[in-house]
């Protein structure tokens, strides 16, 4: 299933397989094209394998790649491009016979998504160590490829110590450095070199030396220079974390705090320091919902004075009953709040990744339900320009949009909450027109009796212009 909306330069893509959980994350920008990481699970089968989308920059679907191994697991974690216009890929690998996922998956990609080779680099460690979890990412001073990720413990059932490795562009593990002092509590840590890039920091909830701490500092050599916690006087630093840093030196940390709304970590918080970390300006923006930011990547900017970031709300993966938002901000580099945007309401999502694209705008990938409360889940893209949120306003409220259900929906569709007298436009996947509908100020009962069974897309236009497209499941 394919559903694609575009408007300007923005655009909304779904895509996935029937009763297959599909997700990517890890996305890049190259040569006009988005590429997207991930894996595609069959829970029937007992199949995972990598998954990789390339989509244009106007949001149209271009290839889709997926790669099966006999009796293995595997997936995409993180991708670099080489010199040559492919990519370095980072995952994971286990065999169906083997509990853990303790091999380091590597291989070279084309950007027509053909593998070129790959390698396996198994961790040398024992019982009890249960596997391990990639965190993060960085390209070396030195062009070298730098991995980071913690192994998981038996005897725990919980994350714990942090390991490096580093590689070449050839796939050839270079070095590899484990700290079991170093602990890694939660998901959505972050990585980032220092000022001058001679040493890099470990941002999240971690321990060292039985130590709570919010950052440790490593050197090149991948050696713990020091550790410790950034100065804040208002409020905790609760992960998921990103942060980037300012070409004046300064950094900005995003994260979820628990000053306002307490334990149910509800706000997003802002935090700018200088280059040695002591605190600028703490913004922290209240929701009345539980929400956190991605896990990759929750803030990215190409412009300074336009650094994106986005919330969604904290909720399990798979399952889920009912609708939720999700919103996107931007800031200046003074942690100005310059415009905020709330999207959705008719799905429930959970975001992975936020890429600030060359033309300024911002890509937020991750994963919506196949439909209400299912378990499985197909990929979703949503693309954003400046001017979709660069309103100067805090906050737009969700009582102004379109209300639509059920879904999926039987010959019966209601639109309700419509502000503006307004037409509705049914299109198949192919971009036909089926059907045409006037639809009034307030609440709105539509028959769709003549529409077969399948996935079409509805357009709402408001004075001859685009207010809102939706996705219509037709039982």
């Amino acid at each position: 299933m394919v559903i694609h909306v575009t408007a300007q330069y923005s655009f909304e893509l779904i895509h996935g397989v029937s009763e297959i959980y599909d997700a990517t994350g890890f996305t890049l920008e190259k040569d006009g094209y988005y590429y997207s990481f991930g894996n595609r699970s069959n829970y029937y089968t007992n199949i995972q394998e990598p998954l990789v989308l390339k989509i244009g920059e106007d949001g149209v679907m271009v290839q889709e790649s997926s790669f099966f191994k006999q009796d293995t697991m595997y997936g995409f974690h993180y991708a670099h491009p080489k010199p040559n216009g492919n990519f370095l890929v980072l995952g994971y690998l286990k065999h169906y016979q083997d509990s853990r996922h303790n091999t380091i998956y590597v291989c070279e990609l084309t950007s027509n998504l053909e593998v070129v080779w790959e390698k396996m680099d198994t961790i040398p460690f024992d019982s009890p160590y249960s596997g391990i979890e990639m965190e993060n990412t960085l390209i070396t001073p030195d062009g070298l490829i730098l991995l980071q990720g913690k192994f998981t413990l038996e005897q725990y059932g919980s994350s714990n110590f942090v390991f490096f490795a580093k590689y070449d562009l050839n796939g050839n593990q270079v070095d590899f450095v484990s700290h079991l002092n170093c602990v890694d509590h939660n998901i959505g840590s972050t990585l980032f070199y220092d000022v001058d890039s001679t040493a890099f920091f470990l941002i999240g909830r971690l321990t060292h030396d039985i130590a709570y701490r919010n950052y440790i500092k490593f050197g090149l050599d991948l050696n713990v220079i020091e550790s410790g916690e950034f100065e804040n006087n208002t409020s905790f630093l609760f992960d998921p974390i990103s942060a980037v840093r300012l070409s004046n030196g300064n950094a900005i940390l995003a994260n979820r705090s628990t000053e306002i709304t307490g334990s149910d970590y509800s706000d997003l918080e802002m935090r700018l320091y200088d280059e040695n970390f002591n605190l600028i300006k703490d913004t922290i923006i209240n929701h009345d919902e539980r929400v956190c930011i991605p896990n990759l990547r929750g803030l990215g900017y190409v412009n300074e004075d336009n650094i994106w970031v986005a919330t969604f709300e904290r909720i399990p993966e798979t399952g889920i009953m009912g609708t939720e938002v999700f919103r996107l901000f931007v800031f200046d580099k003074h942690l100005k709040l310059k415009g905020e945007k709330v999207f959705g309401g008719d799905t429930r999502y959970w975001f992975w990744d936020l890429l600030a694209t060359s033309d300024g705008g911002c890509l937020l990938t991750g994963q919506i339900p196949e439909f209400e409360g299912s378990d499985f889940a197909n990929c979703y893209f949503i693309k954003v320009m400046p001017d979709d949120v660069l309103t100067e306003v805090s906050e737009s409220k969700f009582d102004h949009k379109t209300k639509v259900f059920p879904v999926p929906v039987n010959d019966f569709l209601n639109i309700n909450n419509i502000q503006k007298p307004s037409k509705l436009i049914i299109y198949d996947l192919v971009g036909r027109q089926l059907a045409s509908y006037q639809i009034n100020i307030g609440d709105n009962i539509i028959k769709l009796g003549l529409l077969e069974s399948g996935v079409y897309i509805g357009v709402i236009i408001q004075n001859g212009n685009v207010f809102e497209n939706l996705k219509i499941m037709k039982k």
